[in-house]
Protein backbone atom coordinates (compact mmCIF):
# COMPACT_ATOMS: atom_id res chain seq x y z
CA UNK A 1 0.00 0.00 0.00
CA UNK A 2 1.20 3.50 -0.89
CA UNK A 3 1.49 6.57 1.22
CA UNK A 4 -1.17 9.23 1.00
CA UNK A 5 0.12 12.48 -0.51
CA UNK A 6 0.54 15.27 1.99
CA UNK A 7 -1.96 18.10 1.61
CA UNK A 8 -0.27 21.47 1.35
CA UNK A 9 -1.94 24.25 3.23
CA UNK A 10 -1.93 27.75 1.84
CA UNK A 11 -0.35 30.31 4.13
CA UNK A 12 -2.82 32.52 5.91
CA UNK A 13 -3.51 35.86 4.26
CA UNK A 14 -2.27 38.94 6.07
CA UNK A 15 -4.79 40.65 8.32
CA UNK A 16 -5.04 43.66 6.00
CA UNK A 17 -6.02 41.43 3.07
CA UNK A 18 -8.59 39.64 5.23
CA UNK A 19 -10.08 42.98 6.27
CA UNK A 20 -10.30 44.10 2.64
CA UNK A 21 -12.12 40.91 1.70
CA UNK A 22 -14.56 41.32 4.59
CA UNK A 23 -15.49 44.89 3.62
CA UNK A 24 -15.65 44.15 -0.09
CA UNK A 25 -12.92 46.68 -0.87
CA UNK A 26 -9.85 46.49 -3.04
CA UNK A 27 -6.21 47.37 -2.50
CA UNK A 28 -5.69 51.10 -1.84
CA UNK A 29 -2.97 52.00 -4.37
CA UNK A 30 -4.75 50.71 -7.51
CA UNK A 31 -7.98 52.26 -6.23
CA UNK A 32 -6.26 55.66 -5.86
CA UNK A 33 -4.73 55.44 -9.33
CA UNK A 34 -8.03 54.43 -10.91
CA UNK A 35 -10.03 57.09 -9.06
CA UNK A 36 -7.70 59.96 -9.85
CA UNK A 37 -7.22 58.80 -13.44
CA UNK A 38 -10.97 58.57 -14.06
CA UNK A 39 -11.66 61.89 -12.33
CA UNK A 40 -8.99 63.67 -14.32
CA UNK A 41 -10.22 62.04 -17.52
CA UNK A 42 -13.81 63.08 -16.82
CA UNK A 43 -12.75 66.68 -16.16
CA UNK A 44 -10.63 66.77 -19.33
CA UNK A 45 -13.44 65.31 -21.44
CA UNK A 46 -15.91 67.82 -20.05
CA UNK A 47 -13.48 70.68 -20.64
CA UNK A 48 -13.09 69.56 -24.25
CA UNK A 49 -16.87 69.39 -24.67
CA UNK A 50 -17.25 72.85 -23.15
CA UNK A 51 -14.53 74.21 -25.45
CA UNK A 52 -16.44 72.82 -28.43
CA UNK A 53 -19.68 74.41 -27.21
CA UNK A 54 -17.95 77.76 -26.63
CA UNK A 55 -16.45 77.70 -30.12
CA UNK A 56 -19.49 76.35 -31.96
CA UNK A 57 -22.13 78.58 -30.43
CA UNK A 58 -20.06 81.76 -30.00
CA UNK A 59 -20.79 82.11 -26.30
CA UNK A 60 -19.36 85.10 -24.45
CA UNK A 61 -16.00 84.78 -22.68
CA UNK A 62 -17.77 85.20 -19.34
CA UNK A 63 -19.10 81.64 -19.76
CA UNK A 64 -15.61 80.13 -19.57
CA UNK A 65 -15.15 80.26 -15.80
CA UNK A 66 -18.49 78.63 -14.84
CA UNK A 67 -17.83 75.85 -17.32
CA UNK A 68 -14.32 75.27 -15.97
CA UNK A 69 -15.64 75.19 -12.40
CA UNK A 70 -18.34 72.69 -13.43
CA UNK A 71 -15.73 70.46 -15.08
CA UNK A 72 -13.60 70.58 -11.93
CA UNK A 73 -16.63 69.68 -9.80
CA UNK A 74 -17.50 66.70 -12.01
CA UNK A 75 -13.90 65.44 -12.01
CA UNK A 76 -13.66 65.57 -8.23
CA UNK A 77 -17.08 63.93 -7.87
CA UNK A 78 -16.09 61.07 -10.19
CA UNK A 79 -12.87 60.56 -8.20
CA UNK A 80 -14.68 60.54 -4.87
CA UNK A 81 -17.33 58.16 -6.14
CA UNK A 82 -14.88 55.66 -7.63
CA UNK A 83 -12.53 55.76 -4.64
CA UNK A 84 -15.40 55.25 -2.21
CA UNK A 85 -16.78 52.34 -4.24
CA UNK A 86 -13.37 50.70 -4.68
CA UNK A 87 -12.23 50.94 -1.06
CA UNK A 88 -15.63 49.98 0.31
CA UNK A 89 -15.28 51.80 3.62
CA UNK A 90 -15.12 55.38 4.90
CA UNK A 91 -16.80 56.54 1.71
CA UNK A 92 -17.45 60.12 2.79
CA UNK A 93 -13.86 60.46 3.96
CA UNK A 94 -12.68 59.11 0.60
CA UNK A 95 -14.69 61.78 -1.21
CA UNK A 96 -13.47 64.57 1.04
CA UNK A 97 -9.91 63.27 0.65
CA UNK A 98 -10.23 63.48 -3.14
CA UNK A 99 -11.41 67.07 -2.88
CA UNK A 100 -8.57 67.98 -0.53
CA UNK A 101 -6.02 66.25 -2.78
CA UNK A 102 -7.18 68.20 -5.81
CA UNK A 103 -7.16 71.45 -3.81
CA UNK A 104 -3.59 70.79 -2.70
CA UNK A 105 -2.59 70.08 -6.31
CA UNK A 106 -4.22 73.35 -7.37
CA UNK A 107 -2.50 75.30 -4.58
CA UNK A 108 0.88 73.75 -5.42
CA UNK A 109 0.48 74.61 -9.10
CA UNK A 110 -0.52 78.19 -8.24
CA UNK A 111 2.44 78.54 -5.88
CA UNK A 112 4.89 77.20 -8.45
CA UNK A 113 3.57 79.48 -11.20
CA UNK A 114 2.98 82.72 -9.23
CA UNK A 115 4.78 82.33 -5.95
CA UNK A 116 1.57 82.82 -3.94
CA UNK A 117 -1.77 81.14 -3.44
CA UNK A 118 -4.61 83.66 -3.76
CA UNK A 119 -7.92 82.45 -2.40
CA UNK A 120 -10.19 85.44 -2.77
CA UNK A 121 -12.94 86.53 -5.09
CA UNK A 122 -13.43 84.46 -8.24
CA UNK A 123 -10.28 82.41 -7.53
CA UNK A 124 -12.09 80.80 -4.59
CA UNK A 125 -14.68 79.13 -6.84
CA UNK A 126 -12.45 76.30 -8.10
CA UNK A 127 -11.15 75.08 -4.70
CA UNK A 128 -14.66 75.18 -3.26
CA UNK A 129 -15.97 73.25 -6.29
CA UNK A 130 -13.20 70.67 -5.87
CA UNK A 131 -13.98 70.15 -2.19
CA UNK A 132 -17.74 69.98 -2.71
CA UNK A 133 -17.38 67.74 -5.76
CA UNK A 134 -15.24 65.25 -3.85
CA UNK A 135 -17.69 65.23 -0.95
CA UNK A 136 -20.61 64.78 -3.38
CA UNK A 137 -18.85 61.81 -4.97
CA UNK A 138 -18.24 60.22 -1.58
CA UNK A 139 -21.88 60.84 -0.68
CA UNK A 140 -23.08 59.20 -3.91
CA UNK A 141 -20.88 56.22 -3.13
CA UNK A 142 -22.25 55.97 0.41
CA UNK A 143 -25.84 56.28 -0.80
CA UNK A 144 -25.21 53.58 -3.39
CA UNK A 145 -23.96 51.19 -0.72
CA UNK A 146 -26.79 52.10 1.66
CA UNK A 147 -29.34 51.49 -1.08
CA UNK A 148 -27.96 48.04 -1.81
CA UNK A 149 -28.08 47.16 1.90
CA UNK A 150 -31.81 47.95 2.23
CA UNK A 151 -34.19 44.99 2.34
CA UNK A 152 -36.36 44.57 -0.76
Amino acid sequence: MGKKPAIKKRPAAPKAAQALRRTGGSAPVPAFVLAFGCGTGAALALLAAFAFVLDRFCLPPAAVQPMAVAAAWVGAAVSGWILGCKLGRLRLVCGAGCGVFYCLCLALAAFVMRGTVALQGAALAVPVALLLGGIAGGTMSALRSAGSALPH
